[in-house]
């Protein structure tokens, strides 16, 4: 007879758990993900990616908020990871490495991978840590 309360007492903890579960996984569906983009450092060259997202945070290296996002690239025919522009942050102009700052509906977003010359290219967030890290 004894068998049945047990039961009943497991059976609602197993419910509530459940219930918890459930809600924890609806609250980080609701919740949106930001994907931090690299940026390099202006002031001394560092290449980071912010923890919190945020743009003004600070570099790691040296304290400054003066950065620029990094778009890395990866060739769709050699499979070459590359820098293949850079971006003001707040949605600013364009430049692509060693070029001038072009308002973004100026800017040619045609890359192109410096090791073979393909433009069949991808965006990626940054270089794959099981790869060399390649050179601009």
């Amino acid at each position: 007879m004894r068998a049945k309360p047990i039961a009943a007492v497991v059976l609602v903890l197993v419910l509530f758990a459940g219930a918890g579960v459930l809600w924890i996984r609806h609250q980080r569906a609701a919740s949106p993900r930001v994907q931090a983009r690299p940026v390099r450092c202006e002031a001394c060259g560092a290449e980071y990616i912010p923890r919190s997202g945020a743009p003004d945070e600070p570099c790691p290296k040296c304290g400054s908020t003066k950065h620029v996002i990094v778009l890395w690239y990866r060739c769709r025919d050699c499979g070459r990871e590359y820098v293949g522009s850079e971006q003001q942050p707040n949605n600013g102009p364009f430049r692509k490495p060693g070029g001038d700052w072009v308002p973004a509906d100026q800017f040619d977003p045609t890359m192109v991978c410096p090791k073979c010359g393909s433009e069949r290219a991808s965006s990626i967030l940054g270089p794959d840590a099981r790869t060399e890290r390649h050179g601009r």
